[in-house]
């Protein structure tokens, strides 16, 4: 049995769309800033152990609690994150009486596909068939 609270239409996903978009956006931008601090936050978190500081510290933190308050941001909407790296995001839907996602990634204009729960992305069958 699923737990979803909501089951979107394509519709509803699509108009969704407008207030995500931004948030996938910002949450992409929070994940480059992460990756470029990378090289640079393992030796602050050496220095750490032995009490030292640095700015990549902080900018780490702000980037992960940015990563944080937009999944929470994007999950009150009933949506699924599933990738980070592509913004891909599922809606909780029914099709023909099965539970399935509606299945959106960044940069792509509306929700095109769907899937069932356990297909994932490479399941991914287009909406028009």
């Amino acid at each position: 049995m699923d737990n979803f609270t909501h089951y979107f239409t394509e519709d509803e996903a699509n108009q969704l769309l407008t207030d995500l978009v931004p948030l996938v956006e910002a949450m992409l931008t929070a994940r480059d800033e992460l990756l470029a601090l990378q090289p640079e936050l393992q030796e602050t978190l050496e220095l750490a152990v032995n009490n030292g500081n640095s700015r990549v510290s902080s900018e780490a933190l702000d980037a992960m609690q940015a990563l944080k308050d937009l999944f929470s941001s994007i999950q009150a909407y009933g949506v699924e994150i599933k990738d980070i790296n592509r913004g891909l995001l599922d809606f909780p839907s029914k099709r023909a009486g099965e539970v399935v996602y509606l299945c959106w990634a960044y940069g792509e204009d509306s929700i095109g596909y769907w899937h069932t729960l356990d297909a994932g992305f490479a399941g991914r069958k287009s909406l028009e068939k």
